[in-house]
């Protein structure tokens, strides 16, 4: 590697929307899940030597649709719950490698992403406001500022954990 090796693997790239289950397509299916979970799983068996050999750690961007159920995001659920499992299970199955494996899992970010999740046609307000907790939507900062704590020294003691920050959606 000409800079050295890979310290910390950070998949952010990330896909979605919101559709009625039965308007959703397999090919939207099928984007999500290569866009949110093959290819952090790709990038993570290319960078694991690397990784491995350096006591790295990958921080994968989740969601809280990782986390709980949401209307009309059964794809995006799907997936995000998938990559959450992955992470899980890369810290069970390589902890004593030394490589740490974590997942940050915000709601609602002000970024580009956001306009994909306009609510379908006919969608049910309660069940869309059930979702968030009237807050205004968080900057992309704060969520860089947690992954770039997960990926630091400082949270060696970190591995396989899910991290929401969203103001308490998840809270139950």
């Amino acid at each position: 590697a000409t800079y050295g090796g890979i310290d910390v693997l950070c998949n952010i790239a990330g896909v979605g929307g919101m559709s009625h289950v039965a308007e959703e397509t397999r090919d939207r299916l099928d984007l999500m899940y290569d866009v949110n979970v093959a290819g952090p799983f790709s990038l993570i068996q290319a960078a694991l030597p690397s990784l491995t050999e350096r006591r790295g750690n990958v921080v994968n961007l989740a969601s809280t649709a990782g986390i709980i159920g949401q209307a009309y995001c059964v794809a995006y659920c799907a997936s995000k719950h998938a990559i959450v499992g992955m992470t899980k299970a890369l810290a069970v199955e390589l902890g004593r490698t030394g490589v740490r494996f974590n997942a940050v899992c915000p709601g609602g970010v002000n970024t580009g992403l956001i306009a994909a999740f306009l609510p379908p046609e006919g969608a049910s307000g309660s069940l869309i406001s059930r979702q968030f907790l009237n807050r205004d939507m968080q900057e992309p900062e704060s969520v860089a500022a947690m992954v770039a704590y997960v990926g630091s020294d400082e949270a060696h003691y970190v591995n396989g954990a899910v991290l929401p920050i969203d103001a308490g959606t998840t809270t139950g």
